[in-house]
């Protein structure tokens, strides 16, 4: 490994010399400086918070992204076209070891940086919220909603099964079944129909939730937070939602069950806008000693209006489980991995490509996948594919879907842009920070997952091709 770190250190030393890696030092300092500056949300210390994290970690990752894709293409570039390479090689050094240390070097040098900055960051946020006075609002949002780790319960989905055994066949006997699908995407649709059916709340009538296992409260803890968001059912008339006063709905919360003492029973009577998610703050010992909660919404609203909670954010129980410094560790560990496998990627494109066109590949293959999901909702993918589809109904409905664009030239596109969202790996961390700004779990499992996916797997591929690439390339040819 000696030859390696010789390589390392020689990496890190010609960053610094070029002054490559100095001005993408400036320029975060600079960004750093500009967010601290001009964060403001939506006028509160909490939104000056969330918006400083989301652009920080956002930049950050955008920056670094750069910084690895210029140098590992231009490092392995100009080794080959100044002849420094044939001084290298020639000496007991494998190329797969040169590589290896090009790429180390870049690392460390783009990891510095991301402890660096997201440092800063963890440091702002810290004082942002020793400014709030202790007991204003402000200052229970920012403890209770932001810097936390909170992991989310939504209800089980009812066991509707038999239902949709029973409806089916009454299709089927009735001869009202689609000859155009087959039998597994009706009971789907059936399904789907029935659970929101058990989702939605008539007039004057009530719906019940009841959470299962929930954990217990963490020392200290004296609440837990109901997030809701409710809308008209599709029934609704249009003359009927117009006249909805403030786009609001006026409903009855009761939360825990009424057999329990008054103490474990919290009730919240009033209106709220629809299509817009809600906060409720709910005393923990409302959660059982089995570890389940029950809620119940009484449809009060006089103008006879069947409320419907859209599935999946409809309703939800966040508890905490954590604090936000190890979250916020998980988050920069997650976006590291980002970083590590665009370095990777670059020096694969620097083993047979030049500078120019290695950073070109590099930077399209990242910009992918930082648009996954507006690539997939450009194409409708959206409303193709549903969750729960098993791996051979998704490649049917992708391969259907390609084949019945309008013409060559639409196939062709839709053909691109599926094998480049298939192949291509989401780098987009924007879901992820708006976890952490939200105040929401990440949880080792989900980085273990990216670790594996992404670096062991993905990374793994490249870093043999790339080995196997350069050790392929002829370097220079022998004149005799």
């Amino acid at each position: 490994m000696g030859r390696v770190w010789a390589i390392v250190r020689l990496t890190v030393a010609e960053s610094l010399r070029t002054r490559v890696a100095i001005a993408f030092m400036l320029l975060l300092g600079g960004v750093m400086v500009l967010l601290y500056s001009t964060a403001s949300g939506d006028g509160t210390v909490a939104g000056k918070i969330q918006m400083f994290m989301s652009y920080s970690f956002g930049l950050t990752h955008f920056l670094l992204a750069l910084l690895v894709t210029f140098l590992a293409c231009r490092t392995l570039d100009q080794d080959i076209k100044t002849m420094r390479i044939d001084s290298v090689i020639t000496k007991p050094l494998a190329r797969w070891q040169l590589l290896m240390g090009r790429w180390l070097g870049i690392l460390i040098l783009a990891m510095g940086l991301l402890a660096v900055s997201m440092g800063l960051t963890y440091g702002v946020v810290k004082y942002f919220a020793g400014t709030v006075a202790e007991e204003s609002e402000d200052k229970f949002k920012i403890e209770n909603e932001i810097l936390v780790s909170r992991k989310g319960y939504v209800p089980p989905a009812p066991d509707v099964e038999k239902q949709v055994e029973n409806r089916f066949a009454e299709l089927e006997r009735s001869g009202e079944l689609p000859i155009d699908k087959p039998s597994r995407e009706i009971r789907k649709m059936i399904r789907t129909e029935l659970i929101n059916r058990s989702r939605t709340v008539n007039p004057g009538q009530i719906g019940i939730w009841k959470f299962t296992g929930l954990k217990e409260p963490l020392q200290g803890d004296v609440i837990t937070t109901l997030r809701f968001k409710y809308e008209p059912s599709a029934n609704t008339s249009f003359d009927t939602e117009q006249e909805l006063q403030s786009n609001t709905i006026f409903g009855q919360w009761i939360i825990g069950r009424k057999e329990l003492p008054a103490d474990k029973v919290f009730v919240w009577q009033g209106q709220k806008p629809y299509r817009t998610l809600h906060e409720l703050y709910i005393p923990v010992n409302a959660i059982e000693d089995d570890g389940t909660m029950t809620i119940t919404f009484r449809n009060l609203d006089p103008r006879g209006v069947s409320v419907h909670f859209p599935n999946p954010d409809g309703i939800e129980l966040l508890i905490r489980e954590g604090n936000f410094a190890p979250n916020f560790i998980r988050t920069v560990i997650a976006t590291a991995f980002s970083i590590l496998f665009i370095a990777t990627l670059a020096i694969v494109c620097g083993t047979f490509l030049s500078f120019p066109i290695a950073s070109l590949v590099t930077l399209s293959v990242f910009f992918v996948g930082l648009g996954g999901n507006f690539l997939s909702e450009a194409i409708g993918l959206q409303y193709i594919i549903s969750p729960g589809d098993e791996l051979f109904v998704i490649v049917q409905k992708l391969v259907a879907f390609v084949i019945t664009g309008a013409n060559p030239l639409e196939i062709f596109q839709r053909l691109i842009t599926i094998s480049s969202l298939a192949v291509v790996p989401k780098l987009e961390i924007s879901e992820l920070t708006s976890q952490v700004i939200d105040g929401r779990l990440v949880s080792w499992n989900y980085v273990l997952r990216m670790f594996l996916s992404l670096v062991v797997i993905k990374c793994g591929i490249l870093a043999i091709l790339a080995a196997w690439i350069f050790r392929r390339r002829e370097i220079g040819k022998v004149i005799v």
